[in-house]
């Protein structure tokens, strides 16, 4: 690009010379013309011009377009009324490359193929690259920056599928969207230090450490039923919350991922169940099935040692159970 600029800045500087030459151009075009139209009303034969450069200049005597072959080679310039070039069209070393410009000369898109990849350059009033649009190594893409020039939008499309992604300022991903080879959308929320913290798939909704391992996680089951499931670092359970046939319950895990806890509201009533290490219950309180609150407490073998209940007329009753399961004390 940088050579195209040279040439351009070169044909600026010989078009005032140019423009002190061409009255006698006129004069010479005409001839020039009229021989080849007469060379045209001859039956068989071709005409051919062979020039280093061509210089087009309006009614009024002004430079409008030149043709010339340069050291970056062939290129054509068409000049605006002020005499400021706005369109440059080149074949360079490196392929053709097609410039405009806006009044004050400033390069404010470029059309362009090169060893790398086709490409569509945009740039802002300042001279700074904004949009970027190229076909690289068989994929494309669209970028577009800010005033700076770093980019902070990007689209494009790679084997695993299209994706649109967002950054900051300092160039980290902050927002992905892409669809994958599935066909499935999945719309990613980084952080600053560019791990992705939440994640919302077919799947479900997922929050992340910055460590990337999923910790929360709410999803649809199998049933159409809504789930919530939080892990600890190591991926194991710490509670879930799930909607099931007889009723939402909620389950809270110890440090080993052994469920210790659980509430949950069915057909019967809320009832809370305290667990132990081996899932034996040694703690239950529930509506019972006269519907009145009842505490039961057991033994790691599962077996009632006592329930603290009320009864129909509302007042309060302690049973203390042996091991067997008979009363050994009640009050009232």
């Amino acid at each position: 690009m940088e050579k195209l600029e040279r040439e351009l800045s070169s044909a600026k500087t010989g078009l005032a010379a140019m423009q002190r030459r061409n009255r006698r151009l006129i004069g010479a075009g005409a001839m020039l013309l009229f021989g080849c139209l007469a060379i045209a009303a001859v039956p068989g034969v071709t005409p051919t011009i062979t020039a280093r450069q061509f210089v087009v200049v309006d009614d009024q005597g002004r430079i409008r377009a030149t043709l010339n072959v340069g050291t970056n080679g062939p290129s054509l310039c068409l000049i605006d009324m002020n005499n400021v070039i706005r369109a440059a069209l080149n074949v360079g070393t490196n392929g053709p490359r097609l410039s405009l410009f806006d009044e004050n000369g400033k390069n404010r898109s470029r059309l362009f193929y090169d060893k790398d990849a086709p490409g569509l350059r945009l740039d802002d009033a300042n001279g700074k690259p904004r949009v970027a649009l190229d076909v690289y190594k068989n994929e494309p893409r669209l970028r577009l920056k800010d005033e700076k020039g770093d980019v902070r939008a990007m689209m494009f499309v790679d084997v695993n599928g299209p994706m649109l992604r967002f950054q900051d300022t300092n160039g980290t991903s902050r927002v992905l969207i892409d669809v994958g080879k599935d066909g499935c959308p999945t719309l990613g929320l980084g952080s600053a230090q560019g791990n992705v913290s939440t994640l919302l798939n077919d799947s479900g909704f997922s929050l992340q450490d910055d460590n990337g391992k999923i910790r929360a996680m709410l999803s649809m089951g199998k049933a159409g039923r809504p789930g919530l499931r939080m892990v600890d670092e190591k991926g194991k359970p710490s509670a879930i919350l799930d909607v099931g046939e007889k009723g939402a319950v909620l389950h809270l895990f110890d440090a080993n991922g052994m469920p210790r806890a659980s509430l949950d509201a069915n057909k019967d009533g809320p009832e809370l169940c305290l667990t132990s290490a081996s899932l034996t219950s040694l703690a239950k309180l529930s509506m019972g099935k006269a519907n009145r609150p009842e505490l039961g407490l057991f033994s790691g073998n599962g077996e009632a040692r006592a329930i603290l209940d009320v009864n129909k007329d509302g007042r309060p009753g302690l049973n203390l159970l042996d091991a067997h399961g008979k009363v050994i004390w009640l009050a009232p």
